[in-house]
């Protein structure tokens, strides 16, 4: 399994309702030529320099990555996942887009649904810890980007 590209295990073809981020950036172009189509490029322009884009992913992939019987190692994972987002990152930039609201994936070892996997009850520090890897290695890829 390929995860972090438009195969993953949490891609909309796997998961029901799930919109990928590569999917939500090709509805973004379009919308972006129809601000340019009635705005102009100039205005358009200015009015995405001052949008703000709230982006989180990552839970579903870490997700359905720990309930996958993938021979990828976490870091294998975690690297392809997130080379994968700097690339929309890049995209959206590329579109216009240029103040971002970054949502980091939450403690998601502790999300009742998967507590019922932990014979005590008690949080997947496994799950913790790919949350916490993938926070640190997205960090580090938005200080690059600046």
């Amino acid at each position: 399994m390929k995860f972090g590209k438009e195969n993953t295990p949490s891609s909309s073809k796997n998961q029901k309702n799930v919109i990928s981020l590569a999917v939500q950036i090709l509805q973004f172009a379009t919308v972006q030529n129809d601000l340019m189509g009635t705005m102009g490029q100039a205005a358009m322009e200015k009015f995405l320099s001052k949008s703000l884009f709230f982006i989180s992913i990552g839970s579903n992939d870490i997700f359905a990555y720990y309930h996958s019987n993938s021979s990828l190692s976490k870091q294998d994972f975690m690297f392809n996942v997130v080379l994968t987002y700097e690339k929309h990152l890049k995209d959206l930039l590329n579109l216009g887009a240029r103040k971002f609201g970054i949502i980091s994936v939450p403690p998601i070892g502790c999300c009742p649904s998967h507590r019922i996997y932990n014979a005590t009850g008690g949080c997947l520090e496994e799950l913790n810890d790919q949350a916490r890897a993938f926070h640190a290695t997205v960090d580090s890829l938005l200080c690059n980007l600046s």
